[in-house]
């Protein structure tokens, strides 16, 4: 069997893969003002839809995100809360409809102080991770189920 004869199964099982997630993203960003909480969560359910968030103002502002989305089919949000020293984006990508499979980020920066960022899906994920100032704290979450991410921080 010459080398093509063996590649092609293997990038046809990929494209047939990769056709079964949805990989489009429509991003949201939302600017807080001073009545922010210093931290704080949402929950998504498995259609990405907002379910509870830690504070009216989170929440308000998740459905805002969630809103604008609603009217693109098939488009992920990435919602990007910017904070006047901080910056947290969260979101759930790599769909599987057939099985409701998904995974969950949540990142979060903080310019002045040491952060932290959650993730989970379903019951499963990196829980907290944290960073120093201007650095980056990446949770990860993948599984089934609803979607939560949180961010952590001594001020905005």
């Amino acid at each position: 069997m010459s080398v093509v004869g063996k590649f092609v199964p293997f990038i046809l099982g990929l494209g047939l893969i990769g056709g079964f997630s949805s990989y489009s993203v429509n991003a949201t960003s939302l600017t807080l003002n001073v009545r922010t909480p210093s931290s704080g969560s949402v929950t998504l359910d498995n259609n990405d839809n907002v379910v509870s968030a830690s504070s009216p103002v989170i929440y308000n502002l998740a459905k805002n995100a969630e809103d604008s989305t609603s009217n693109s089919p098939g488009l992920q949000s990435r919602t990007a809360v910017n904070m006047a020293n901080s910056r947290w984006v969260y979101y759930s990508d790599h769909h599987n409809y057939i099985n409701g499979y998904k995974q969950g980020h949540s990142n979060y920066l903080h310019h002045k102080q040491r952060h932290g960022s959650y993730a989970k899906v379903g019951g499963s994920g990196d829980g907290w991770r944290y960073a120093s100032a201007q650095k980056w704290s990446n949770s990860n979450g993948a599984g089934k189920g609803t979607f939560v991410a949180k961010y952590d921080a001594p001020y905005n």
